[in-house]
């Protein structure tokens, strides 16, 4: 990110898509934004995404004013359909039901892998009426099934 940038212009955009042109790999079907940008704060509030037959809502800021860049994001993920989720992974197939879940992460960085690599925060994921192989969530690094 060249957040030094951030303060020539202020943008207020809201956009809907309806239709989104991807593989079949990436299971995203509609996309509402709130893009803010002022005084070198960039908020998407709301961010949401229609994703594997659920839908997932986030707020999302980004403050240039700082060194590195502070980002806070909260995020809630609905009724995820897992089949739907990881549609290429043949393990998948042994695996049921939906995720729920709701992240609240704050991070530093000027990159996604820097704000990624510094997050910091709670992450809670919930499966309803189903079940998630075990070797998924040993390929997630999740081995917390046991």
């Amino acid at each position: 990110f060249r957040t030094d940038r951030w303060n020539a212009i202020d943008a207020d955009v809201k956009f809907t898509g309806e239709r989104i042109v991807h593989t079949a790999d990436l299971p995203i079907n509609h996309l509402v934004t709130h893009v803010k940008l002022q005084d070198a704060v960039l908020t998407l509030d709301p961010l949401n995404f229609g994703v594997a037959g659920g839908t997932l809502s986030s707020n999302i800021q980004l403050d240039g004013h700082a060194t590195p860049m502070q980002a806070r994001a909260a995020l809630a993920a609905r009724h995820f359909k897992i089949k739907q989720l990881f549609p290429k992974i043949e393990s998948v197939r042994a695996s049921v039901g939906e995720i729920n879940g709701d992240a609240r992460l704050s991070a530093t960085g000027n990159s996604v892998s820097a704000l990624l690599g510094s997050s910091n925060g709670e992450v809670k994921i919930l499966v309803e009426q189903g079940t998630i192989s075990k070797f998924i969530l040993e390929a997630m690094g999740l081995n917390v099934g046991n």
